[in-house]
């Protein structure tokens, strides 16, 4: 299952044979996966085929220029006598995640993660190129990327960014790693795509969508029990909807040496998205709400600290229309620390939003994130304490990127973007702007390709580490609202052969 996202379209078009060739192309989405089942048109012409298991399809045509239609969308073509000719073209598919034109990633599929094992989303995304497990270990583990981990991988579910709670950073611990549809991971230069909390990149996890070309409708029933371990799950699929519910309650388990380990924990997951035709575009209604319960592992750490309550709720919209593509929702966010004599209690209530116009290679857009009314309760022996109680943080940020095709084996491709902060608790409110940008060459040849490219990045620090004062699962942490700015400069060399 292709992961919901923005397709980019790569064609390997071979010279013609003769006065009819068989001109053919392969169809691949960005991580260079083939696209299978899409129906290629050439306009103005009884001519239709579709893309086999592989993404590739075939027209015999002579040499000239041609009107393709895929999806909707049409773009000129033209083919000459004894020159291939490499032609990309990007839009949208009729699966939509809203990203700036220089995010590139790779897809992990719904049937490479059930293959996987691990039981949370983090423990079988760790055996990806460049990822591994931070932390001590449980379902409420994060992932690093290339090194980079905590607050420095942003984590999104359907494009919805998701904030950490914890001084570990963000992580799909509530998640139902069945339920996933499939991941999306971009590593490098997302500063300028997804700014804070993206040093080191982006891991943007897809639920069950309506059907589609690549999804046919009907009723999936799930049940599994594996050493005290049990799970249940149904997800239903139509054109217009997608609905799945989730349950998993883990128990204690016996280990090899025949010691019980308290490795229990529950988990609920509900996801339902509505799909809406609009002339040539489409609207995604969503809405999500997962709540996990003792989802700590107290026994590998000196300070044994457990989450009695771990809640995420996501309500919103994201579509395409057009050259515009758009994204807006509101994110519930709630986390229950405890120890033996402590307990703290964080919640917040954010909001994401992105919109891009994009035409002619140009694309201009802004990105808007807020936590409000951002509170904290720690219950100690001595009393209650509030090290939060009503914190903010805005965060505003236009951007413009640029893709112009120098020639049929070169393209340029540049952006900045400019990101703005506003934070306070208080009395103890602070200010910082920063630009982020990238430039990527990139030169192609048949099956060949090269990418190079330069970028800088940077990390906001977050509420918690600014404000909070008190109870962490690494013990007491005391917030410095005098925190700067992490900034960091990258650059990549990479060979592809397809």
């Amino acid at each position: 299952m292709m992961p919901l996202s923005r397709f980019f379209f790569w064609f390997f078009l071979l010279p013609p044979l003769g006065l009819l060739a068989a001109v053919s192309g392969v169809l691949t989405d960005p991580s260079g996966a083939p696209v299978p089942g899409v129906e290629v048109q050439i306009v103005g012409q009884d001519a239709s085929t579709a893309t086999d298991a592989k993404g590739v399809f075939m027209f015999d045509v002579p040499p000239g220029t041609y009107t393709l239609k895929v999806l909707g969308h049409e773009i000129s073509a033209a083919f000459r006598e004894g020159s291939p000719a490499f032609i990309r073209i990007p839009f949208f598919s009729e699966r939509v995640i809203v990203e700036p034109p220089a995010a590139e990633g790779a897809s992990v599929s719904k049937t490479e993660l059930a293959s996987t094992p691990g039981t949370s989303l983090t423990d079988k995304l760790a055996s990806q190129p460049g990822l591994a497990l931070n932390g001590l270990g449980g379902a409420t583990q994060s992932v690093s990327i290339g090194g980079l981990a905590k607050h420095r991988v942003r984590l999104e579910l359907n494009g919805y960014r998701v904030e950490g709670d914890r001084r570990a950073g963000a992580d799909f611990a509530t998640l139902v790693p069945s339920l996933v549809d499939g991941v999306k991971i971009f590593k490098g230069g997302t500063g300028l795509t997804h700014g804070s909390e993206a040093i080191g990149g982006v891991i943007d996890a897809e639920l069950p969508q309506p059907a589609d070309s690549e999804r046919p409708a009907g009723i999936e029933v799930g049940y599994g029990d594996n050493n005290e371990d049990r799970f249940a799950q149904a997800v239903l699929t139509s054109p217009g909807a997608a609905l799945a519910l989730a349950y998993e309650k883990a128990g204690d388990y016996e280990d090899g040496d025949g010691t019980i380990q308290p490795g229990h924990f529950t988990r609920y997951n509900l996801s339902t998205t509505l799909k809406r035709e609009n002339g040539g575009g489409q609207q995604f209604f969503d809405l999500f709400f997962s709540r996990g319960e003792d989802l700590g592992k107290p026994q590998v750490t000196t300070r044994p600290t457990e989450y009695p309550e771990n809640t995420l709720g996501i309500l919103g919209l994201r579509g395409f229309d057009g050259a515009w593509r758009y994204q807006a929702g509101l994110i519930y966010q709630k986390l229950v620390t405890a120890t033996k004599d402590e307990e703290s209690d964080l919640s917040s209530i954010n909001a994401h939003a992105k919109a891009f116009y994009e035409h002619d290679g140009l694309t201009l857009g802004a990105e808007l994130y807020t936590r409000q009314n951002v509170n904290a309760d720690v219950v100690l022996s001595s009393g209650l304490q509030q090290p939060m109680k009503g914190a903010w943080r805005w965060e505003i940020a236009p951007l413009a990127a640029y893709e112009k095709a120098l020639s049929a084996a070169w393209t340029v491709e540049a952006g900045l973007r400019w990101n703005q902060i506003w934070a306070s608790n208080g009395d103890n409110g602070r200010t910082d702007g920063l630009p982020t940008g990238l430039a990527r060459f990139r030169w192609s040849h048949g099956r060949l390709s090269m990418n190079a490219s330069l970028f800088n990045t940077f990390r906001f620090a977050t509420l918690e580490e600014l404000y909070y004062t008190g109870l962490t699962a690494r013990g007491y942490v005391e917030g410095n609202p005098e925190l700067d700015p992490e900034r960091g400069f990258g650059g990549g060399l990479e060979t592809v052969w397809r």
